[in-house]
């Protein structure tokens, strides 16, 4: 597989090139910035009240991705995900029914149809179309009510 292109560094007025986002000595100070940002996993809602939901949720998927399967592909996995997401329903942050189990690549293109679909979590200005999506999340039931 061919490498990526040298680029400059992300990192404002460092002239090094690199073939990610930051060079190596920005990468670790790009890293503490971001997660700074984010917050906790505790400060996200992930507790140990989550960590048993999650174990339950993954007990009942098989530790198996649930997109994969649909597609017939058997695809182990640890990641649960939050079908409606948090800052959508932060009601259903337990609520098993609002769970899945999904393989990193099906989480990460996931987790962009969500953000089109419902705006980022940070986004203070949303389309006419994502007031709309995050209205109609609010009325509706976890998405798998009436059965595993």
């Amino acid at each position: 597989m061919p490498r990526a292109l040298l680029k400059r560094c992300a990192f404002r007025g460092c002239p090094n090139t690199t073939r990610q986002r930051f060079c190596e000595e920005h990468a670790p100070i790009a890293r503490r910035y971001y997660d700074q940002r984010r917050g906790s996993t505790t400060e996200r809602g992930y507790d140990a009240a989550w960590e048993r939901v999650a174990e339950h949720r993954r007990n009942l998927d098989y530790g198996l991705c649930q997109r994969c399967l649909t597609k017939d592909l058997v695809t182990a996995s640890q990641i649960v995900d939050h079908i409606v997401p948090i800052y959508v329903r932060p009601d259903w942050r337990l609520e098993i029914m609002n769970t899945q189990v999904l393989c990193f690549d099906c989480h990460t293109v996931k987790t962009s149809e969500d953000t089109r679909r419902y705006g980022a979590r940070m986004r203070r200005t949303l389309t006419p179309e994502q007031i709309h999506n995050r209205h109609l999340a609010l009325t509706l039931q976890p998405p798998r009510w009436g059965g595993c």
